[in-house]
């Protein structure tokens, strides 16, 4: 018990340990599935009448369009950070301590 008489656990649908019962798993699926973002463009709302412009010219959704440009930001940043990544890690090999003596140069 959590210290009040006749009351449930403050999270029944954990165990101990964290593990996520039968009951947890099913909220953490419909809160999944039912995942919905707004996003207020008051102050652009040129970006929202362009959307709208390009969608009636190609002929597809408002949501098509944001889908199609998040992929590519989103493929744009994670080459990116790969890129980073690879390159840092060919660097790392070239680090090496008798290097510092050229620093006074």
């Amino acid at each position: 018990m959590n210290g009040r008489q006749g009351s449930f656990p403050r999270f029944p649908h954990r165990r101990e340990g964290g593990r996520l019962t039968a009951r947890g798993k099913m909220r953490t699926l419909r809160a999944m599935k039912s995942l919905k973002l707004s996003f207020d463009f008051r102050d652009r709302p040129q970006l929202v009448e362009m959307l709208r412009m390009q969608a009636l010219r190609e002929g597809t959704t408002q949501k098509a369009i944001v889908m199609h440009a998040l992929d590519a930001y989103f493929a744009h940043t994670l080459e990116s950070t790969f890129i980073l990544e690879a390159a840092e890690q060919s660097f790392q090999e070239w680090d090496n301590e008798d290097d510092q003596v050229y620093d006074s140069f």
